[in-house]
């Protein structure tokens, strides 16, 4: 079984991402493509899947990796486990037997848009929790942040073809609480410095550029996928992008109007 493999990079263009795909599509021949990237296609706001399938053709087998994994914990051997999404390659589990070892476990799925947006999502809501750190709202704040975020996540993620249960494993849930609490996150780290009062420019300078989830939510909000409807997401478009102030913008998250929970 062979397989081209593409590294994770933290923002891909649609046009850099199309030239990759495009890079295999006299050469693939009977192989399958295996990629790590997480995010959104600008032009269109759909997943890469939709953009191999629109360059190679849907008959071509691919496969997603996604969850919760931080490339220096991977390099230097500590355990993790992410999941391994596969459209129609013939056998899946061979391919994540070749991947695992004793420091990572790999998972099938057969939700390759579920895992897709689950690890594009995940990173919005990440930048949130770091806003909220750096305001001091307290662990109470975070908890409940994360939480209602992983609803935004499935609520839309299922809107978007994902299937529920998919976001309650790794590449969901699991990638969301990576995200959200550990300062090893650019995500959360970009957070961090927007609630510190640091300005949009300020912040992409101190990270020496923008991550994922700052192409996201302005990608997912522009074409009218991320809505109000999912109320920590677009606040944080309103905050980097509509220049609204991080204080007010938290209040008015907690005075929404009351609902049911589930």
């Amino acid at each position: 079984m062979n397989f081209y493999f593409k590294l994770e990079i933290l923002f891909v263009t649609r046009e850099i991402f199309l030239d990759a795909v495009s890079l295999f599509q006299e050469t693939i021949g009977n192989k399958s493509l295996l990629w790590a990237t997480k995010g959104f296609d600008p032009e269109t706001g759909g997943l890469f899947s939709a953009v191999v399938e629109s360059v190679l053709g849907k008959q071509t087998p691919y496969a997603v990796i996604s969850g919760p994994t931080f490339a220096e914990e991977l390099a230097e051997g500590k355990p993790a486990a992410i999941t391994l999404a596969a459209n129609n390659i013939d056998d899946p589990g061979a391919l994540a037997k070749k991947m695992s070892n004793k420091s990572l476990r790999v998972y099938l799925s057969d939700d390759p848009a579920g895992v897709q947006l689950g690890g594009g999502l995940k990173n919005i809501v990440a930048i949130a929790a770091g806003v909220s750190d750096a305001l001091q709202m307290g662990a109470n704040a975070r908890a409940a942040l994360v939480t209602r975020g992983l609803s935004e996540i499935k609520l839309l993620g299922k809107k978007l073809g994902g299937n529920e249960k998919t976001f309650m494993g790794l590449s969901g849930m699991g990638d969301l609480m990576l995200s959200c609490t550990d300062d090893q996150s650019r995500n959360r780290l970009f957070g961090l410095s927007i609630g510190k009062g640091l300005s949009f420019k300020e912040a992409a300078a101190l990270q020496n550029g923008l991550p994922e989830g700052v192409h996201a939510i302005k990608t997912l909000v522009e074409k009218n996928i991320v809505t109000d409807k999912e109320p920590i997401m677009f606040a944080v478009y309103q905050v980097l992008y509509g220049g609204l102030d991080v204080s007010k913008v938290a209040e008015e998250l907690m005075l929404r109007p009351i609902k049911g929970e589930l």
